[in-house]
């Protein structure tokens, strides 16, 4: 059975707020790309480099993905307890959303900077168009996680493994094996489902594992580990293999399973002695707020971080 509604558990807070500082922090990388007398190199991993510096700024980006599954399975762990669905949430989030998009637009406009017909558009309908497309997600995968509650109450320990196991195979076994990013396979929303899931089957039959400090701790420094040597090999390899050197930024995305079980690592180690802090969960609570401001900060302002880089550290070669 799924436990009742109680007070959130700040230490889950802090990872949705570190969630989002990993988020803002990627987005600084794979906003900007470098475009000079060295040609295009963009720094999400789009292609393999040979330079150790450019291979660890690589690593940079993807944080911004990393912190999307965190803070999905975060949410994931506090939605399970309620099926309730605030509407005044839901519309204060679009209405943030068109708010911030419009009033970044705005200061376009004071600047003289040029506004395009499309731009207005994304500033007056941000969510539907997908400006901001984890906000979108997000308020889908709310939307319906009353439903996710009922199938998962509704099932066995076997059923639930089974359901889990199937969306874990088509979101990061199939679609992650094939390197590309789920949007272009129309999965991102599917595989909020398969965080959803996994987050709850681990909480509700994890038993030992999931009571185990230690084995958490083993599971998050391996899994850590595990995805900085995957990235490595996976460059490497892309350095030979132009089908998987083009596929980078697919196999970080957050279909990627290492991220998912670092993860639930982090979200059991988290729930152990819980505490509560009403400054903590207020911010938290205005973590995706936060996110739309500094997203379209980025609309109006452009500082080439990239460049600098470049000149300092010089080529790949």
């Amino acid at each position: 059975m799924l436990s009742i509604k109680r007070q959130r558990n700040s230490n889950i807070e802090i990872l949705r707020i570190l969630a989002m500082v990993l988020i803002v922090f990627g987005h600084q990388i794979d906003q900007f790309h470098y475009s000079g007398a060295q040609g295009v190199i963009d720094f999400m991993g789009v292609a393999p480099y040979t330079n150790p510096q450019f291979i660890l700024l690589s690593f940079v980006g993807p944080l911004g993905l990393m912190g999307d599954v965190i803070f999905i399975a975060c949410s994931a762990f506090f939605l399970m307890e309620s099926d309730r669905i605030s509407i005044k949430k839901i519309f204060y989030l679009i209405a943030t959303d068109t708010i911030v998009m419009c009033t970044a637009l705005a200061i376009k406009g004071i600047l003289q900077d040029p506004i395009s017909t499309r731009q207005i558009l994304e500033a007056v309908f941000p969510t539907v168009l997908q400006v901001n497309w984890f906000v979108g997600y997000y308020i889908v995968f709310y939307l319906l996680h009353p439903l996710f509650n009922y199938v998962i109450r509704k099932l066995d320990r076997k059923g639930l493994a089974i359901v889990t196991g199937i969306l874990v195979v088509q979101c990061n076994v199939l679609a992650f094996g094939m390197g590309t990013a789920p949007g272009q396979l129309g999965l991102k929303l599917l595989c909020f489902i398969s965080i959803y899931f996994a987050v709850a089957f681990y909480k509700l039959y994890g038993g030992k594992l999931w009571e185990s400090k230690k084995f958490n701790v083993i599971l998050l420094v391996s899994t850590i580990l595990l995805y900085i040597g995957f990235r490595i090999a996976i460059n490497y390899i892309g350095l030979k293999s132009e089908y998987v050197g083009w596929r980078q930024y697919g196999y970080a995305h957050i279909s990627n399973p290492i991220v998912i079980l670092m993860s639930m690592a982090m979200l059991n180690l988290g729930n152990r002695n819980p505490r509560h802090n009403k400054v903590v969960n207020y911010f938290a609570g205005l973590s995706l707020v936060l996110y739309l401001i500094h997203k379209n900060l980025q609309f109006v302002t452009h500082v080439d971080y990239l460049t600098i880089f470049v000149d300092k550290f010089g080529t790949q070669s």
